[in-house]
């Protein structure tokens, strides 16, 4: 999921990136989030997510590491 999240991104549109359903994808945002991984930002009734300079380590350590 974090790869996914390079920019900004409404959280309507993860269930479809993640193939999964909406509570599933709210659980993991929920879960990411507490990690410090993503930041989410509420503007009116939207929610977007974006990934924290904490997931762009994350993902840069997994990238590093593969062989």
């Amino acid at each position: 999921m974090l790869r996914y999240l390079d920019r900004e991104t409404p959280m309507s549109a993860v269930p479809a990136l993640l193939t999964c359903s909406p509570p599933t994808a709210t659980h993991h945002c929920a879960a990411l989030a507490k990690a410090g991984l993503i930041h989410r930002r509420r503007q009116g009734r939207t929610v977007s997510i974006a990934r924290t300079r904490r997931g762009d380590l994350l993902l840069e350590a997994y990238a590093t590491a593969a062989p």
